[in-house]
């Protein structure tokens, strides 16, 4: 990812009902799409981001630099209306506190001005089973583009997830246009709701998510500003919406790649939300293909494995692999699939066997072993 980032990455996966009866099909058997579950209550969820290297970095005008306050900026009086904090939003600096007097610190350097923003306090829901869910976080940062000269505002960011994984961040987006290449008066903009801010395709989140917004191939179609550029490697442009809104403050073609020599800096950061929805748990079901207890050694036994985890008391099924042990012995590999997993057994010699189910753990779902299931095998 491009920028530093310090809170943790879970992605789950879907969601259902715990184990079915019938044995069918083989390993790798087609499941039926994951069912929704009651939406999970999602309080304190956490947004922490840094826009993009291009925003981290020093302008043009000697001195200044792209960065990030909390609140709103006044580009009349920008060291008064300069605040670390306001609200639920905070300005977070690796390397020193946050504050007017350190706002370029670094800017000129490889690291830049290593410069995020923080906002707390996010309420919504989730589906445990699709990852489907909102996010809505009440606060507001300003990006200080040219050292305030042009700044322009993000307020009230919402996350929206799809169950196909499809999702956005919207905001309201204010501010001004600013006369880049000299200190003249900055002239506000009228403010715009519900603008994409960034787009993923992915996602599924069920505690959060550390995930890198669309940008690479992505088209826009510039007017009253550079052309797009879409020969270069890794030619692109946030939302077609954040850039319109650019095009009344001056600045587009900073979000899009424009042919400037800084377009290799303008693909946004990983966006990082953060929650805690309580302790996942797991269990692993086992059920072989006969009710025999007694079977001959010609016969190929197939065997389910099913592993369930839970949330909150929503069940959804886990993903990954699981291991089959016939005592300490490992003797067969799946891989669920909607929780699921039937694998042919090899031939097994002749004696009593006990099988079990091994969940190692994957995906923020915790290592479950199954009961013993006994056998025994004859000539």
């Amino acid at each position: 990812m491009p920028h530093r980032s310090r809170l943790r990455r879970t992605a789950i996966a879907a969601v259902s009902t715990a184990a079915s009866t019938a044995l069918i099909g083989t390993l790798g058997i087609a499941a039926a799409p994951a069912a929704s579950a009651a939406p999970i209550d999602v309080t304190g969820a956490v947004l922490t981001w840094s826009g993009s290297r291009l925003l981290q970095s020093a302008a043009p005008i000697p001195g200044q630099c792209h960065y990030f306050s909390a609140g709103l900026s006044d580009p009349g009086d920008l060291a008064d209306s300069y605040a670390a904090t306001a609200g639920n939003v905070s300005i977070r600096k690796a390397a020193a506190a946050a504050t007017y007097a350190t706002r370029c610190d670094g800017a000129t350097t490889a690291a830049g001005v290593d410069q995020q923003v923080v906002v707390t306090g996010g309420t919504g829901t989730t589906d445990p089973a699709t990852g489907a869910g909102t996010i809505q976080w009440t606060g507001t940062w300003s990006v200080n583009m040219y050292g305030g000269l042009a700044p322009f505002s993000i307020t009230n960011p919402k996350l929206t997830v799809a169950a196909d994984g499809s999702s956005t961040v919207t905001a309201t987006l204010d501010g001004y246009a600013g006369s880049m290449g000299s200190s003249g008066p900055a002239t506000p903009v009228a403010a715009v709701p519900n603008v994409v801010v960034a787009r993923f395709a992915g996602l599924t989140p069920v505690t959060g998510f550390d995930a890198t917004p669309l940008y690479s191939g992505v088209e826009y179609n510039a007017t009253g500003s550079a052309p797009q550029n879409r020969t270069a490697a890794g030619w692109g442009s946030w939302p077609a919406s954040f850039v319109d809104f650019q095009a009344t403050t001056g600045l587009a073609s900073f979000f899009y790649s424009s042919g400037a020599a800084s377009d290799g800096t303008k693909a946004p950061a990983a966006v990082e939300v953060d929650y805690d929805l309580g302790p996942v748990t797991a269990t692993a079901g086992i059920k072989l293909g006969t009710k025999l207890r007694t079977v001959p050694a010609a016969k190929r036994l197939k065997l389910k494995a099913v592993v369930t985890a839970a949330l909150r008391g929503s069940a959804f099924p886990a993903e990954g692999k699981v291991f089959v042990y016939d005592g300490t012995k490992k003797i067969k590999k799946g891989v669920l699939d909607d929780g699921k997993a039937v694998v042919t057994l090899p031939a097994l010699a002749p004696g009593r066997h006990k099988l079990t189910v091994v969940f190692p753990g994957a995906g923020g779902v915790p290592a479950a072993t199954s009961t013993v299931k006994s056998i025994r095998v004859v000539r």
